[in-house]
């Protein structure tokens, strides 16, 4: 990765949020670039760097982590945090399915409700609905890998109920 290429950590000097970020960008092995600011010039440095008023903002190719809690998360996503997440979604959508087992059309009652939206919304980025309020990458334009795991959420029964109620309801 050029030096053009690598993700922009804005901070000011002393901050134990900017910290916290350094040392979890450092740990995992990320290469960044820092501008550090001093205060209240910094407030300027993140919101050019797509942030709030506050730092660190960390800007990379994936977009804006704003929030030293974000920039952990970012970076701490490796494969096995990545073999975990998975673990976690197919477990969520295992117990919907279970839940929907017995036959119901919602998750809560005889009609659509705030249950099935709450479920549904989250669930786009697993099912990529066509009915999103916004043009998501179906699987055909996606790496095998990832199309194949987004046709198995979409077949299954939670998956299915998911894309029923964008069909439906959205």
């Amino acid at each position: 990765m050029s030096r053009s290429d690598r993700p922009g950590l804005v901070t000011i000097p002393i901050s134990h949020f900017c910290e916290k970020a350094r040392w979890a960008l450092d740990r995992a092995g990320l290469r960044y670039d820092e501008r550090r600011h001093i205060q209240i010039i910094h407030q300027f440095a993140a919101r050019i760097a797509g942030g709030g008023r506050t730092v660190p903002v960390l800007a990379t190719s994936d977009g804006a982590f704003s929030e030293s809690a974000a920039i952990l998360r970012y970076a701490d996503i490796d494969d096995t945090t990545a073999a975990n997440a998975l673990k976690v979604v197919d477990a969520e959508l295992d117990a919907v399915g279970e839940l929907l087992s017995d036959g119901r059309r919602h998750l809560a009652g005889e009609r659509f409700t705030a249950a099935d939206l709450a479920f549904a919304a989250p669930s786009a980025p697993l099912i990529v609905p066509a009915e999103y309020g916004t043009p998501l990458p179906q699987p055909d334009a996606m790496a095998p890998a990832m199309a194949a795991r987004v046709r198995a959420w979409r077949e299954h029964p939670a998956g299915r109920f998911a894309a029923r109620m964008f069909a439906e309801h959205r």
